[in-house]
């Protein structure tokens, strides 16, 4: 394959998965060409697959929403994958916990640390997550990058804790003059790896480069390593070294601890793969895998169970425990204990790629859009923020009027006074309630308790906010909130300059903006694909 970012290994790895492969290679090409062609012609060609068989995966991947086309042609990814980015940056013990430890080893040693992770049988870990330091001259790496386990710090770390039949069967090419090639050279120096708890490389791998590396392990078994990485020439000597080596290996231990945690339940069900009868096969085919990659995503750090897929995908369990097999070869998905599976190596590089940690904005971006050009006013994601007790103002999009209510971003609201923060404070309890200070913002701000709960009651009751000046003297807005998994999240708000504001108009303006509300919470909360 070619190409800027092209993920290499997709391309052997799917074709003899069907159309679980096909949809992991067009998703894989989707997001590592962001900035490239990906267009139909140019996948099919990438992939090496009739145009028409890219086109039917894109139009259905792109009606669920997991990838979006541009009136260009080409193909970016949507929201619905944006989302997934989201939850595992969040939920996901590996992301969250290891990017902790990258930070605290970045500001230790002072240059670039890395997290890899490992899917038992390759004979490569890949980047997940890196952390580089401000030095001018550091060490860089890609996301989703490759690291043979024969060379380099965190290879070694890993393969120092496979079975040493495995070991005599890797492929080892030589690729610097400093690559241990020798099989009895390799084992002297696992025995090392293994005696110290991390291992060492000097430009094993990179020339240029040295670092240390430490494995961390689940269920018994290395799945990944972490590594710092020094460029060669700033490498005082070997102590230098140990040094970096201690350090990940206590993050390394910090990280296996966390991952032996017993896991807490999130409550989130498959994502169900519902649609109209009489579609086709090979369109369910790719609403299944879609349906699964949600769940993945979503999952908690139990995992998900095949018995799970199977209620999510309204199919027979040998359909869903065949489709989670693929998955895992495919590195999408990885088994964790009996029939359990969480989201595998791939689906975290996918998460990295994407953006560790994707807010809600970019999720709700093609809404909020979609809202501004139906009704011809601003429209902004406000999103809960429970310990700020308001909310904060995460993403907008603007009319081309030129008179026009705009709200910085980043900003933040109470939410007594206003439709965005009045919508979310309808749905918080009243514990929140309770904790509310009523300040005035301007002569039509409620600050009488009663007034405001009954208020709430209404907005409750038709599913909308309005405000009339009640923040913002010169400002009128429509609100609705959404949910994630059962809970507020924030609110989908419409802006109106107050002497533009017309109130036939209010019924139209809070049907959209409920409508918004409402997919993104689909987007948010395992639910119906197609609902």
């Amino acid at each position: 394959m070619s190409g800027p970012g092209v993920a290499v290994e997709a391309e052997p790895r799917f074709r003899s998965l069907g159309m679980t492969g096909r949809v992991f290679a067009v998703l894989d090409a989707v997001i590592a060409r962001q900035d490239g062609d990906t267009g139909v012609r140019e996948l099919a060609a990438h992939l090496d697959v009739s145009r028409s068989a890219v086109h039917r995966i894109l139009q259905t991947l792109g009606d669920l929403r997991v990838v979006r086309g541009q009136a260009s042609g080409r193909y970016d990814p949507g929201p619905r994958l944006l989302a997934w980015a989201k939850f595992l940056g969040e939920r996901n013990a590996l992301l969250t916990r290891g990017h902790d430890e990258l930070l605290a080893l970045e500001r230790e040693a002072g240059e670039t640390a890395l997290l890899l992770t490992y899917t038992e049988g390759d004979e490569s870990a890949s980047v997940v997550s890196s952390v580089e330091c401000g030095k001018p001259v550091r060490y860089t790496v890609r996301i989703g990058s490759k690291s043979p386990l024969h060379a380099g710090s965190a290879g070694k770390a890993i393969l120092a804790n496979l079975p040493d039949e495995f070991v005599a069967t890797l492929d080892r090419p030589a690729l610097t003059g400093s690559t241990i090639g020798d099989l009895e050279l390799l084992r002297a120096e696992l025995e090392r790896v293994r005696e110290q708890g991390f291992a060492t490389s000097v430009a094993e791998r990179i020339p240029e480069a040295a670092g240390a590396g430490a494995a961390y392990f689940r269920d018994g078994k290395p799945a990944g390593a972490f590594t710092i990485t020094v460029p060669r020439h700033r490498l005082s000597d070997v102590d230098e070294l140990r040094r970096l080596g201690e350090l990940v290996r206590g993050a390394a231990d910090r990280l296996t601890a966390a991952l032996a945690v017993p896991a807490q339940g999130s409550g989130v069900p498959a994502a169900r793969a519902g649609e109209p009868s009489g579609v086709s096969a090979e369109r369910r085919s790719i609403v299944r895998v879609a349906a699964a990659l949600d769940a993945l995503a979503r999952s908690s750090a139990d995992g998900l169970s095949v018995d799970d897929l199977t209620a999510g995908i309204s199919s027979g369990r040998a359909t869903a425990a065949r489709l989670l097999g693929a998955l895992a070869e495919l590195g999408l998905a990885r088994p964790h204990g009996g029939d359990r599976y969480e989201a595998g190596a791939e689906l975290l590089v996918w998460a990295a790629r994407l953006g560790r940690g994707t807010g809600i904005g970019p999720v709700a971006a093609d809404l909020l859009a979609e809202l501004v050009r139906d009704v011809g006013e601003s429209a902004y994601l406000a999103r809960y923020d429970p310990i700020a007790e308001g909310v904060v103002f995460e993403a907008g999009r603007t009319s081309d009027k030129p008179i026009q209510y705009v709200v910085p971003l980043g900003s933040t609201a109470p939410l007594h006074a206003g439709a965005a923060g009045k919508a979310v404070l309808a749905w918080t309890g009243p514990e929140s309630f309770a904790a509310q200070d009523f300040a005035r913002f301007s002569p039509t701000t409620m600050v009488d308790r009663a007034t405001v709960q009954a208020d709430l009651a209404r907005i409750r009751e038709r599913g909308y906010a309005v405000s009339d000046g009640e923040r913002i003297p010169e400002a009128s807005g429509i609100a609705a909130p959404f949910f994630s998994d059962g809970a507020v999240a924030g609110a989908i708000t419409i802006t109106i300059p107050r002497y533009r504001f017309d109130p036939a108009r209010t019924e139209d303006y809070a049907t959209r903006a409920i409508a918004a509300a409402t997919e993104l919470t689909r987007l948010l909360t395992a639910g119906t694909l197609f609902a």
